[in-house]
Order: C-alpha cells, then structure tokens, then sequence
C-alpha cells in the first residue's frame, strides 16, 4: 500500500513501502515527511501512523527520522505490531 496523505499544512506524509512481517507479527512501513517547519517529532509521527493504521500508540516503534542538512524531506522507518510492543522485546529481535 503506497500514497500520499496530506495531514495537516505542516507535514505531508508519503507511504513508500510497506511490508507485512510474519515472522515477527508486525507491519516495516518507510516513507517520507515533507516539512515546512523542520523536522518531525517523534511524538507526531506515531500521532500519525497510530490514526493510519488504526492502531494504540503502544503498538508503534518509530525506528528513525532522518533528514539531511538544509533539505525539508525527511526519511522514516516504523515497526507496527498488533500487540503493545516493550523494550526487551526489541532488544531481543535486534540479537536474533
């Protein structure tokens, strides 16, 4: 599922890739954020992809947010599980 989604006058949100990971039960989605402020917070984009994908914020580890110097695109990778995800549980999966 790819697209673009207008959020608000400030962001605009495009789903470059999405992937369904069965192994470990969660949803890789990679996109872009097209700022006219600066960079995103952490705290919108979950905001963000919690309303989109119709899931708790819990349920949603924000791996990056990445922009280069004096560029209003930023790249972002985001883990979505179906159930709330902890640390140990990210820990465990980055040693496997």
């Amino acid at each position: 599922m790819s697209g673009d989604e207008k959020t608000n006058e400030e962001y605009e949100v495009k789903i470059e890739n999405e992937k369904e990971n069965v192994i470990f039960n969660r949803k890789e989605v990679r996109g872009i954020v097209i700022s006219t402020k600066g960079t995103p917070s952490k705290a919108y984009m979950i905001s963000y992809l919690s309303s989109k994908y119709k899931v708790p914020e819990n349920h949603i580890n924000l791996k990056y947010i990445m922009g280069k110097p004096g560029r209003r695109m930023f790249e972002f990778f985001a883990l979505i599980y179906s159930k709330p995800i902890t640390i140990e549980k990210e820990k465990k999966e980055a040693t496997s």
